[in-house]
Protein backbone atom coordinates (compact mmCIF):
# COMPACT_ATOMS: atom_id res chain seq x y z
CA UNK A 1 0.00 0.00 0.00
CA UNK A 2 1.75 3.26 -0.84
CA UNK A 3 1.38 6.38 0.98
CA UNK A 4 1.99 9.08 -2.26
CA UNK A 5 1.01 9.86 -5.66
CA UNK A 6 2.86 10.32 -8.56
CA UNK A 7 3.21 13.66 -9.05
CA UNK A 8 4.60 13.87 -12.75
CA UNK A 9 2.63 12.06 -15.30
CA UNK A 10 4.04 8.82 -15.94
CA UNK A 11 1.84 8.96 -18.86
CA UNK A 12 4.26 12.13 -20.63
CA UNK A 13 7.42 9.65 -19.93
CA UNK A 14 5.71 6.73 -21.63
CA UNK A 15 4.68 9.20 -24.75
CA UNK A 16 8.49 10.14 -24.57
CA UNK A 17 9.40 6.57 -25.03
CA UNK A 18 6.90 5.76 -27.85
CA UNK A 19 8.40 8.96 -29.54
CA UNK A 20 11.66 7.28 -29.36
CA UNK A 21 10.79 3.98 -30.11
CA UNK A 22 10.31 5.25 -34.02
CA UNK A 23 14.32 6.11 -34.08
CA UNK A 24 15.90 4.11 -36.25
CA UNK A 25 18.93 1.84 -34.67
CA UNK A 26 22.44 2.94 -36.34
CA UNK A 27 25.66 3.04 -34.33
CA UNK A 28 25.70 6.24 -34.14
CA UNK A 29 24.04 8.25 -30.79
CA UNK A 30 20.71 9.54 -31.73
CA UNK A 31 20.41 13.66 -31.48
CA UNK A 32 20.30 14.78 -28.18
CA UNK A 33 19.16 18.36 -26.74
CA UNK A 34 21.28 17.25 -23.22
CA UNK A 35 24.11 19.20 -22.22
CA UNK A 36 26.09 16.02 -23.78
CA UNK A 37 25.67 17.26 -27.29
CA UNK A 38 26.79 21.25 -26.58
CA UNK A 39 29.79 23.03 -27.03
CA UNK A 40 29.80 23.01 -23.25
CA UNK A 41 29.67 19.44 -22.47
CA UNK A 42 32.96 17.92 -20.99
CA UNK A 43 35.36 16.93 -23.92
CA UNK A 44 35.42 13.52 -25.13
CA UNK A 45 36.87 10.88 -23.07
CA UNK A 46 39.22 8.16 -24.39
CA UNK A 47 36.83 5.27 -25.78
CA UNK A 48 38.34 1.92 -26.82
CA UNK A 49 37.11 0.20 -30.24
CA UNK A 50 36.91 0.46 -33.66
CA UNK A 51 36.85 4.15 -34.73
CA UNK A 52 34.01 3.53 -37.40
CA UNK A 53 30.58 3.29 -36.53
CA UNK A 54 29.36 0.14 -36.26
CA UNK A 55 25.51 -1.66 -36.90
CA UNK A 56 23.94 -2.88 -33.30
CA UNK A 57 21.56 -5.49 -33.82
CA UNK A 58 18.26 -4.00 -32.33
CA UNK A 59 17.36 -7.72 -31.23
CA UNK A 60 18.57 -10.94 -30.44
CA UNK A 61 22.32 -11.81 -30.06
CA UNK A 62 25.27 -10.95 -31.18
CA UNK A 63 24.43 -7.39 -30.06
CA UNK A 64 27.56 -6.26 -31.97
CA UNK A 65 27.80 -8.12 -35.60
CA UNK A 66 31.53 -7.15 -35.26
CA UNK A 67 33.02 -6.95 -31.60
CA UNK A 68 33.65 -3.74 -29.66
CA UNK A 69 35.38 -3.12 -26.40
CA UNK A 70 33.89 -0.88 -23.61
CA UNK A 71 36.03 0.42 -20.44
CA UNK A 72 33.82 -0.41 -17.44
CA UNK A 73 35.03 0.82 -13.84
CA UNK A 74 33.04 0.84 -10.36
CA UNK A 75 32.82 0.13 -6.84
CA UNK A 76 33.65 -3.16 -4.66
CA UNK A 77 32.87 -3.53 -0.96
CA UNK A 78 34.92 -6.51 -0.22
CA UNK A 79 38.06 -8.05 -1.42
CA UNK A 80 36.67 -11.27 -1.74
CA UNK A 81 34.74 -10.08 -4.66
CA UNK A 82 37.87 -10.00 -6.29
CA UNK A 83 39.19 -9.00 -10.61
CA UNK A 84 36.29 -8.79 -12.10
CA UNK A 85 38.16 -8.98 -15.04
CA UNK A 86 38.53 -12.68 -14.33
CA UNK A 87 34.95 -13.20 -13.91
CA UNK A 88 32.64 -15.53 -15.56
CA UNK A 89 30.44 -13.34 -16.63
CA UNK A 90 32.58 -10.91 -18.00
CA UNK A 91 34.16 -13.86 -20.65
CA UNK A 92 30.00 -14.64 -21.40
CA UNK A 93 29.25 -11.07 -22.09
CA UNK A 94 32.00 -11.27 -24.89
CA UNK A 95 31.40 -14.16 -26.62
CA UNK A 96 27.79 -14.06 -26.27
CA UNK A 97 27.51 -10.53 -27.23
CA UNK A 98 30.36 -9.25 -29.20
CA UNK A 99 30.56 -7.05 -26.22
CA UNK A 100 34.68 -6.93 -25.11
CA UNK A 101 34.92 -5.62 -21.23
CA UNK A 102 37.94 -4.02 -19.98
CA UNK A 103 37.38 -3.39 -16.49
CA UNK A 104 38.73 -1.38 -13.60
CA UNK A 105 37.20 -2.24 -9.83
CA UNK A 106 37.98 -0.44 -6.88
CA UNK A 107 37.12 -0.69 -2.90
CA UNK A 108 35.16 2.15 -1.47
CA UNK A 109 37.35 4.87 -0.71
CA UNK A 110 39.48 4.45 -3.77
CA UNK A 111 36.63 4.51 -5.88
CA UNK A 112 35.22 7.78 -4.39
CA UNK A 113 38.35 9.44 -5.16
CA UNK A 114 38.86 7.85 -8.08
CA UNK A 115 35.41 8.77 -9.36
CA UNK A 116 36.31 12.43 -8.43
CA UNK A 117 39.61 12.56 -11.23
CA UNK A 118 37.54 11.10 -13.95
CA UNK A 119 35.39 13.59 -13.88
CA UNK A 120 37.72 16.22 -13.23
CA UNK A 121 39.99 15.23 -16.42
CA UNK A 122 37.36 14.17 -18.46
CA UNK A 123 37.88 10.29 -18.53
CA UNK A 124 35.08 8.28 -17.33
CA UNK A 125 35.26 4.98 -18.49
CA UNK A 126 32.47 3.72 -21.12
CA UNK A 127 29.94 2.33 -18.30
CA UNK A 128 30.03 2.69 -14.52
CA UNK A 129 28.41 0.08 -12.38
CA UNK A 130 27.99 -0.96 -8.84
CA UNK A 131 28.93 3.07 -8.50
CA UNK A 132 26.86 4.07 -5.59
CA UNK A 133 26.71 7.43 -6.78
CA UNK A 134 23.68 9.48 -4.90
CA UNK A 135 20.50 10.02 -7.10
CA UNK A 136 21.58 13.84 -6.71
CA UNK A 137 24.89 14.24 -7.74
CA UNK A 138 23.96 11.76 -10.30
CA UNK A 139 21.37 14.13 -12.18
CA UNK A 140 23.68 16.80 -11.66
CA UNK A 141 26.60 15.46 -13.65
CA UNK A 142 24.16 13.88 -15.99
CA UNK A 143 22.69 17.49 -16.48
CA UNK A 144 26.21 18.95 -17.09
CA UNK A 145 27.15 16.79 -19.86
CA UNK A 146 28.89 13.91 -18.16
CA UNK A 147 26.01 10.91 -18.08
CA UNK A 148 24.30 9.71 -21.35
CA UNK A 149 20.14 10.24 -20.72
CA UNK A 150 18.76 6.29 -21.12
CA UNK A 151 15.78 7.79 -22.04
CA UNK A 152 17.40 8.68 -25.61
CA UNK A 153 17.84 4.67 -26.21
CA UNK A 154 14.63 3.32 -25.11
CA UNK A 155 13.66 1.80 -28.67
CA UNK A 156 16.46 -0.29 -27.91
CA UNK A 157 15.28 -1.05 -24.28
CA UNK A 158 11.55 -2.48 -24.44
CA UNK A 159 12.14 -4.72 -21.01
CA UNK A 160 13.61 -1.54 -19.37
CA UNK A 161 10.62 0.71 -20.31
CA UNK A 162 8.29 -1.69 -19.64
CA UNK A 163 9.60 -1.98 -15.66
CA UNK A 164 9.28 1.86 -15.90
CA UNK A 165 5.46 1.53 -16.83
CA UNK A 166 4.98 -1.55 -13.87
CA UNK A 167 6.86 0.10 -11.60
CA UNK A 168 6.07 3.70 -11.39
CA UNK A 169 7.62 4.43 -8.37
CA UNK A 170 11.11 3.74 -9.71
CA UNK A 171 10.22 5.63 -12.97
CA UNK A 172 9.77 8.37 -10.74
CA UNK A 173 13.11 8.19 -8.62
CA UNK A 174 15.07 7.43 -11.76
CA UNK A 175 13.69 10.63 -13.72
CA UNK A 176 15.66 13.82 -13.44
CA UNK A 177 13.77 17.03 -13.55
CA UNK A 178 14.56 17.69 -17.11
CA UNK A 179 13.13 13.93 -17.76
CA UNK A 180 15.83 12.43 -17.92
CA UNK A 181 17.21 9.28 -16.67
CA UNK A 182 20.96 9.75 -16.44
CA UNK A 183 21.19 6.47 -14.11
CA UNK A 184 19.40 3.04 -13.13
CA UNK A 185 18.65 2.01 -9.54
CA UNK A 186 18.04 -1.20 -7.87
CA UNK A 187 14.67 -2.05 -7.19
CA UNK A 188 12.86 -4.89 -5.22
CA UNK A 189 9.69 -6.73 -7.37
CA UNK A 190 7.64 -8.31 -4.27
CA UNK A 191 6.60 -6.72 -1.11
CA UNK A 192 8.21 -9.55 0.73
CA UNK A 193 11.62 -8.53 -0.55
CA UNK A 194 10.65 -4.77 0.98
CA UNK A 195 9.71 -6.76 4.53
CA UNK A 196 13.61 -6.91 4.70
CA UNK A 197 15.53 -6.51 8.65
CA UNK A 198 12.72 -8.75 10.13
CA UNK A 199 11.27 -8.48 13.74
CA UNK A 200 11.01 -12.16 15.52
CA UNK A 201 8.80 -12.75 18.98
CA UNK A 202 9.44 -16.61 20.94
CA UNK A 203 6.50 -18.08 20.67
CA UNK A 204 7.26 -21.07 22.62
CA UNK A 205 8.30 -17.74 25.46
CA UNK A 206 4.51 -16.82 24.79
CA UNK A 207 3.33 -20.47 25.56
CA UNK A 208 5.79 -20.36 28.76
CA UNK A 209 4.39 -17.62 30.50
CA UNK A 210 0.40 -17.91 29.15
CA UNK A 211 0.35 -15.00 26.74
CA UNK A 212 -0.78 -14.58 23.19
CA UNK A 213 0.89 -12.38 20.44
CA UNK A 214 0.51 -9.08 21.29
CA UNK A 215 -1.30 -6.34 19.04
CA UNK A 216 -0.92 -3.17 21.44
CA UNK A 217 1.40 -1.54 22.93
CA UNK A 218 0.00 -1.99 26.24
CA UNK A 219 -0.03 -5.93 25.51
CA UNK A 220 3.38 -5.55 23.95
CA UNK A 221 3.95 -4.56 28.04
CA UNK A 222 2.65 -6.94 29.65
CA UNK A 223 4.09 -9.72 27.31
CA UNK A 224 7.74 -8.06 27.88
CA UNK A 225 7.50 -7.72 31.60
CA UNK A 226 6.39 -11.77 31.75
CA UNK A 227 9.24 -12.69 29.98
CA UNK A 228 11.49 -10.58 32.62
CA UNK A 229 9.41 -11.66 35.66
CA UNK A 230 9.12 -15.94 34.50
CA UNK A 231 11.26 -18.12 33.53
CA UNK A 232 10.10 -17.57 30.14
CA UNK A 233 13.20 -19.79 28.33
CA UNK A 234 12.23 -22.41 31.08
CA UNK A 235 15.71 -22.95 31.64
CA UNK A 236 15.07 -22.99 35.20
CA UNK A 237 16.71 -19.62 35.97
CA UNK A 238 13.92 -16.57 35.87
CA UNK A 239 16.58 -14.05 35.82
CA UNK A 240 18.53 -14.76 32.87
CA UNK A 241 15.80 -13.31 30.01
CA UNK A 242 16.16 -10.55 27.92
CA UNK A 243 12.50 -9.34 26.73
CA UNK A 244 13.13 -7.09 23.66
CA UNK A 245 17.07 -6.21 22.42
CA UNK A 246 18.02 -4.57 19.50
CA UNK A 247 21.23 -2.71 19.05
CA UNK A 248 22.65 0.03 16.36
CA UNK A 249 23.99 -2.11 13.57
CA UNK A 250 22.41 -4.98 12.74
CA UNK A 251 19.18 -5.12 14.97
CA UNK A 252 18.27 -1.26 15.00
CA UNK A 253 15.28 -1.68 12.38
CA UNK A 254 13.17 -2.43 15.33
CA UNK A 255 12.74 0.73 15.76
CA UNK A 256 11.13 0.32 12.08
CA UNK A 257 8.30 -1.21 13.92
CA UNK A 258 8.15 -0.16 16.96
CA UNK A 259 7.67 3.69 15.90
CA UNK A 260 5.12 2.41 13.24
CA UNK A 261 2.50 1.38 16.67
CA UNK A 262 2.75 5.07 16.99
CA UNK A 263 1.89 6.28 13.34
CA UNK A 264 5.60 7.06 11.74
CA UNK A 265 6.42 5.12 8.77
CA UNK A 266 10.69 5.64 7.76
CA UNK A 267 13.32 3.40 7.35
CA UNK A 268 16.05 6.11 8.68
CA UNK A 269 17.43 5.54 12.51
CA UNK A 270 16.71 9.65 12.90
CA UNK A 271 15.68 12.59 11.10
CA UNK A 272 12.52 11.04 10.28
CA UNK A 273 10.57 12.62 7.69
CA UNK A 274 6.88 12.00 7.57
CA UNK A 275 4.12 13.72 4.66
CA UNK A 276 0.20 14.00 5.76
CA UNK A 277 -2.70 13.13 3.40
CA UNK A 278 -2.28 16.49 1.64
CA UNK A 279 1.91 16.20 1.13
CA UNK A 280 2.54 18.37 4.13
CA UNK A 281 6.12 17.33 5.18
CA UNK A 282 6.90 17.62 8.65
CA UNK A 283 9.34 15.78 10.81
CA UNK A 284 8.15 13.27 13.15
CA UNK A 285 10.80 14.21 16.24
CA UNK A 286 8.44 17.08 16.56
CA UNK A 287 4.84 15.28 17.01
CA UNK A 288 3.18 14.51 20.26
CA UNK A 289 3.65 10.93 18.45
CA UNK A 290 7.11 10.44 18.67
CA UNK A 291 7.33 11.92 22.54
CA UNK A 292 4.90 8.93 23.55
CA UNK A 293 7.06 6.66 22.01
CA UNK A 294 10.20 7.91 23.43
CA UNK A 295 8.35 7.90 26.52
CA UNK A 296 7.36 3.75 26.00
CA UNK A 297 10.87 3.14 24.96
CA UNK A 298 12.20 4.39 28.35
CA UNK A 299 9.78 2.56 30.88
CA UNK A 300 11.01 -0.70 28.61
CA UNK A 301 14.76 0.85 29.55
CA UNK A 302 14.06 1.98 33.25
CA UNK A 303 12.20 -1.28 34.16
CA UNK A 304 14.51 -3.33 32.05
CA UNK A 305 12.52 -5.09 29.72
CA UNK A 306 14.57 -3.15 26.97
CA UNK A 307 18.29 -4.32 27.21
CA UNK A 308 19.93 -1.89 28.98
CA UNK A 309 22.99 -2.47 26.31
CA UNK A 310 21.23 -1.71 22.94
CA UNK A 311 23.02 1.57 22.35
CA UNK A 312 26.78 0.08 22.55
CA UNK A 313 26.50 -3.57 22.44
CA UNK A 314 28.54 -5.23 19.00
CA UNK A 315 27.06 -7.08 16.74
CA UNK A 316 28.97 -10.34 17.79
CA UNK A 317 27.53 -9.68 21.71
CA UNK A 318 23.99 -9.20 20.11
CA UNK A 319 23.67 -12.46 17.95
CA UNK A 320 25.60 -14.51 20.57
CA UNK A 321 22.78 -13.45 23.00
CA UNK A 322 19.86 -14.09 20.38
CA UNK A 323 21.84 -17.71 19.68
CA UNK A 324 21.87 -18.79 23.54
CA UNK A 325 17.81 -18.46 24.04
CA UNK A 326 18.52 -15.24 25.95
CA UNK A 327 16.32 -13.13 23.79
CA UNK A 328 12.47 -12.78 23.61
CA UNK A 329 11.95 -10.07 20.91
CA UNK A 330 14.45 -8.87 18.57
CA UNK A 331 15.71 -7.70 15.04
CA UNK A 332 17.80 -8.64 12.38
CA UNK A 333 18.55 -7.45 8.81
CA UNK A 334 19.67 -11.01 8.00
CA UNK A 335 16.88 -12.43 5.86
CA UNK A 336 16.97 -16.27 7.11
CA UNK A 337 16.01 -16.85 11.10
CA UNK A 338 19.19 -19.07 10.48
CA UNK A 339 21.85 -16.77 10.31
CA UNK A 340 20.87 -14.86 14.17
CA UNK A 341 20.14 -18.03 15.93
CA UNK A 342 23.29 -19.75 14.59
CA UNK A 343 21.39 -22.83 13.42
CA UNK A 344 20.40 -24.95 10.31
CA UNK A 345 17.80 -26.92 12.49
CA UNK A 346 14.36 -26.16 11.01
CA UNK A 347 12.59 -27.16 14.67
CA UNK A 348 14.44 -24.84 15.53
CA UNK A 349 12.72 -22.22 13.93
CA UNK A 350 9.27 -23.44 15.09
CA UNK A 351 9.89 -21.26 18.35
CA UNK A 352 9.64 -17.90 16.02
CA UNK A 353 6.86 -16.20 14.62
CA UNK A 354 7.03 -12.63 12.91
CA UNK A 355 6.49 -9.56 14.97
CA UNK A 356 4.19 -6.93 12.58
CA UNK A 357 3.52 -4.31 15.16
CA UNK A 358 1.17 -3.39 17.25
CA UNK A 359 -1.44 -0.63 17.44
CA UNK A 360 -1.52 2.21 19.87
CA UNK A 361 -3.65 5.66 20.68
CA UNK A 362 -3.02 6.53 17.06
CA UNK A 363 -3.10 3.64 15.05
CA UNK A 364 -6.22 1.27 14.68
CA UNK A 365 -4.43 -1.61 13.01
CA UNK A 366 -1.72 -2.53 12.64
CA UNK A 367 1.00 -1.21 10.11
CA UNK A 368 3.92 -3.19 9.30
CA UNK A 369 6.70 -0.53 7.58
CA UNK A 370 8.20 -1.65 4.18
CA UNK A 371 11.28 -0.82 3.11
CA UNK A 372 10.90 1.18 -0.33
CA UNK A 373 10.96 -0.59 -3.45
CA UNK A 374 13.95 1.01 -5.01
CA UNK A 375 17.65 1.40 -3.37
CA UNK A 376 19.28 5.02 -2.76
CA UNK A 377 21.38 6.32 -5.45
CA UNK A 378 22.67 5.93 -8.58
CA UNK A 379 24.60 2.34 -9.67
CA UNK A 380 24.97 1.65 -13.10
CA UNK A 381 25.47 5.37 -15.14
CA UNK A 382 26.68 5.61 -19.56
CA UNK A 383 29.47 7.80 -20.21
CA UNK A 384 27.59 10.60 -22.15
CA UNK A 385 30.28 10.66 -24.97
CA UNK A 386 30.91 6.83 -25.40
CA UNK A 387 30.43 5.41 -28.89
CA UNK A 388 29.08 2.84 -27.59
CA UNK A 389 26.11 3.94 -26.42
CA UNK A 390 23.68 1.56 -28.38
CA UNK A 391 25.27 -1.64 -27.10
CA UNK A 392 25.58 -0.57 -23.42
CA UNK A 393 22.02 0.02 -23.81
CA UNK A 394 20.92 -3.15 -24.95
CA UNK A 395 23.41 -5.14 -22.66
CA UNK A 396 21.72 -3.32 -19.69
CA UNK A 397 18.10 -3.81 -21.11
CA UNK A 398 19.22 -7.62 -20.75
CA UNK A 399 18.88 -7.39 -16.92
CA UNK A 400 15.48 -6.57 -16.85
CA UNK A 401 14.19 -10.05 -17.87
CA UNK A 402 14.33 -13.09 -15.66
CA UNK A 403 16.83 -14.71 -18.31
CA UNK A 404 19.66 -11.79 -17.91
CA UNK A 405 18.89 -11.50 -14.71
CA UNK A 406 20.07 -14.94 -13.86
CA UNK A 407 22.46 -14.74 -16.40
CA UNK A 408 24.31 -11.95 -14.84
CA UNK A 409 24.09 -13.58 -11.24
CA UNK A 410 24.46 -16.91 -12.19
CA UNK A 411 26.53 -17.39 -15.33
CA UNK A 412 25.57 -19.72 -17.99
CA UNK A 413 23.37 -23.16 -17.41
CA UNK A 414 25.18 -25.92 -17.77
CA UNK A 415 28.58 -24.42 -17.25
CA UNK A 416 28.24 -22.48 -14.35
CA UNK A 417 25.18 -23.41 -12.67
CA UNK A 418 21.89 -25.94 -13.47
CA UNK A 419 18.41 -25.59 -12.44
CA UNK A 420 17.26 -28.25 -9.75
CA UNK A 421 13.66 -28.69 -7.86
CA UNK A 422 13.20 -27.23 -4.96
CA UNK A 423 10.61 -29.69 -3.56
CA UNK A 424 7.94 -27.34 -4.97
CA UNK A 425 7.87 -27.56 -7.95
CA UNK A 426 10.14 -24.83 -8.79
CA UNK A 427 13.00 -24.69 -10.64
CA UNK A 428 16.00 -22.74 -9.01
CA UNK A 429 19.38 -22.34 -10.18
CA UNK A 430 21.95 -24.02 -8.16
CA UNK A 431 25.73 -23.96 -8.88
CA UNK A 432 26.22 -27.38 -6.51
CA UNK A 433 28.19 -30.13 -8.74
CA UNK A 434 30.18 -26.80 -10.53
CA UNK A 435 33.00 -26.54 -8.01
CA UNK A 436 35.05 -28.66 -5.39
CA UNK A 437 32.74 -28.68 -1.69
CA UNK A 438 35.91 -29.45 -0.44
CA UNK A 439 38.00 -26.21 -1.08
CA UNK A 440 34.63 -23.49 -1.37
CA UNK A 441 31.17 -23.06 -0.97
CA UNK A 442 28.27 -21.49 -3.22
CA UNK A 443 28.80 -17.95 -1.53
CA UNK A 444 32.76 -17.92 -2.65
CA UNK A 445 32.13 -19.81 -5.81
CA UNK A 446 29.29 -16.87 -7.23
CA UNK A 447 31.95 -14.24 -6.92
CA UNK A 448 34.06 -15.83 -9.39
CA UNK A 449 30.71 -15.97 -12.03
CA UNK A 450 29.71 -12.77 -11.15
CA UNK A 451 30.43 -8.93 -10.84
CA UNK A 452 28.86 -7.99 -7.36
CA UNK A 453 26.44 -5.57 -6.79
CA UNK A 454 26.48 -4.96 -11.17
CA UNK A 455 24.02 -5.55 -13.70
CA UNK A 456 21.74 -5.98 -10.74
CA UNK A 457 19.42 -3.13 -10.62
CA UNK A 458 16.35 -5.92 -11.24
CA UNK A 459 16.92 -7.70 -7.38
CA UNK A 460 16.08 -11.02 -8.83
CA UNK A 461 14.92 -13.27 -5.91
CA UNK A 462 13.57 -16.56 -6.66
CA UNK A 463 12.48 -17.73 -3.08
CA UNK A 464 10.63 -14.65 -2.37
CA UNK A 465 8.75 -14.39 -5.78
CA UNK A 466 7.38 -18.28 -5.29
CA UNK A 467 6.71 -17.33 -1.38
CA UNK A 468 4.99 -14.29 -2.37
CA UNK A 469 2.79 -16.39 -4.69
CA UNK A 470 1.92 -19.23 -2.67
CA UNK A 471 -1.18 -19.94 -1.33
CA UNK A 472 -2.32 -19.66 2.37
CA UNK A 473 -1.88 -23.71 2.37
CA UNK A 474 1.45 -23.65 0.74
CA UNK A 475 2.76 -21.57 3.35
CA UNK A 476 1.51 -23.77 6.39
CA UNK A 477 2.78 -26.85 4.60
CA UNK A 478 6.52 -24.80 4.29
CA UNK A 479 6.68 -24.01 7.86
CA UNK A 480 5.59 -26.89 9.28
CA UNK A 481 7.26 -29.20 6.87
CA UNK A 482 10.12 -27.26 5.17
CA UNK A 483 13.67 -28.40 5.21
CA UNK A 484 15.21 -25.37 4.14
CA UNK A 485 15.33 -22.50 6.75
CA UNK A 486 15.27 -19.23 3.55
CA UNK A 487 12.29 -20.85 2.71
CA UNK A 488 10.71 -21.28 6.75
CA UNK A 489 11.81 -17.42 7.07
CA UNK A 490 10.02 -16.28 4.47
CA UNK A 491 7.16 -18.43 4.45
CA UNK A 492 6.25 -16.82 8.55
CA UNK A 493 7.05 -13.51 7.33
CA UNK A 494 4.46 -14.04 3.97
CA UNK A 495 1.92 -15.62 6.47
CA UNK A 496 2.28 -12.42 9.11
CA UNK A 497 2.27 -10.06 5.57
CA UNK A 498 -1.13 -11.85 4.52
CA UNK A 499 -2.99 -10.82 7.77
CA UNK A 500 -1.68 -7.20 8.21
CA UNK A 501 -1.52 -3.78 6.31
CA UNK A 502 1.93 -3.18 4.94
CA UNK A 503 2.96 0.62 3.73
CA UNK A 504 6.34 1.60 2.15
CA UNK A 505 8.21 4.02 4.47
CA UNK A 506 8.26 7.71 3.75
CA UNK A 507 10.18 7.90 0.16
CA UNK A 508 13.39 8.81 -1.06
CA UNK A 509 13.72 12.55 -1.84
CA UNK A 510 16.02 13.67 -4.23
CA UNK A 511 17.96 17.15 -3.86
CA UNK A 512 18.80 19.82 -6.98
CA UNK A 513 22.40 21.11 -6.64
CA UNK A 514 20.70 24.61 -5.00
CA UNK A 515 18.77 22.70 -2.54
CA UNK A 516 21.74 20.60 -1.38
CA UNK A 517 24.09 23.93 -0.71
CA UNK A 518 21.65 25.23 1.01
CA UNK A 519 21.30 22.68 3.41
CA UNK A 520 24.82 22.42 3.43
CA UNK A 521 25.82 19.83 6.85
CA UNK A 522 22.43 21.37 8.47
CA UNK A 523 20.56 17.85 7.83
CA UNK A 524 23.33 15.88 9.10
CA UNK A 525 24.07 18.47 12.15
CA UNK A 526 20.36 17.88 13.26
CA UNK A 527 20.46 14.19 12.65
CA UNK A 528 23.62 13.67 14.80
CA UNK A 529 21.54 16.32 17.73
CA UNK A 530 18.57 13.63 17.61
CA UNK A 531 20.05 10.63 18.25
CA UNK A 532 22.05 11.81 20.72
CA UNK A 533 18.87 13.63 22.21
CA UNK A 534 16.88 9.95 21.70
CA UNK A 535 19.83 7.94 23.88
CA UNK A 536 19.42 10.06 26.61
CA UNK A 537 15.65 10.53 27.11
CA UNK A 538 15.28 6.64 26.64
CA UNK A 539 17.90 6.12 29.06
CA UNK A 540 16.83 8.42 31.35
CA UNK A 541 19.73 10.79 30.95
CA UNK A 542 17.10 13.90 30.00
CA UNK A 543 13.91 13.82 31.01
CA UNK A 544 11.32 13.82 28.55
CA UNK A 545 8.91 16.21 29.93
CA UNK A 546 11.17 18.61 30.99
CA UNK A 547 13.66 18.52 28.26
CA UNK A 548 10.97 18.17 25.74
CA UNK A 549 10.94 22.02 24.76
CA UNK A 550 14.56 22.64 24.89
CA UNK A 551 15.08 19.39 22.26
CA UNK A 552 11.97 21.07 19.73
CA UNK A 553 13.71 24.69 20.31
CA UNK A 554 17.62 23.73 19.68
CA UNK A 555 16.22 22.10 16.33
CA UNK A 556 14.35 25.34 15.34
CA UNK A 557 17.75 26.99 16.18
CA UNK A 558 19.87 24.64 13.95
CA UNK A 559 17.70 25.42 10.93
CA UNK A 560 15.01 22.75 10.91
CA UNK A 561 12.48 25.20 9.44
CA UNK A 562 14.49 26.11 6.37
CA UNK A 563 15.71 22.47 5.85
CA UNK A 564 12.20 21.44 6.22
CA UNK A 565 11.81 23.63 3.33
CA UNK A 566 14.03 21.98 1.54
CA UNK A 567 12.51 18.64 1.58
CA UNK A 568 9.44 19.57 0.96
CA UNK A 569 10.41 21.22 -2.35
CA UNK A 570 11.36 17.82 -3.24
CA UNK A 571 8.72 16.02 -2.46
CA UNK A 572 6.43 18.14 -3.85
CA UNK A 573 8.21 17.75 -7.18
CA UNK A 574 8.30 14.21 -6.93
CA UNK A 575 5.39 13.22 -4.87
CA UNK A 576 1.81 14.72 -3.47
Amino acid sequence: MKNTKLKKSLGLVLAALTALSATACTGTAPVSSSPASSESAPSSAVSSGAEEALYYNKTGFPICNEPITITVAGMHSTQVAGNWQEKYVVKAIEEKMGIKMECTDYMGDAWRSQLTLMLASNTLPDLLVSASISRSDANIWGSQGYFADILQYADLMPNFTKMLEEKPLVAEYETAEDGAIYGLTKFKDTDLACANDQTWINTRWLKNVGKEMPTTVEELYDVLKAFKEQDANGNGDPNDEIPLSYNTNCGQRMLWVLRAAFGIYSSATDYLLQADQDGNVYLAETTDAYKDYLKFLHKLYEEQLLDNTCFIQTDEEYNQKLASDKVGLFSHWSDTLSTPLKSTDTEELKDWDFFAGTTSQYTDEIIFPLYTTVTSGAHTLINANTKYAEAICRLLDYQYTQEGAIFFKFGEEGKTFQYVDDGYGNQIPSSKGFYDESVTDASAFSYTVQIANAFADYQLNFTKQFISGASDSQLEDIINNGTDGNYVTNAKVQKALNRVKSQEVFPLLVQTKEEMEAMSTRQSDISTYISTARSNFVTGVTDIDAGWDEFLATMDQMGLQDVLSYAQAAYSRMYH
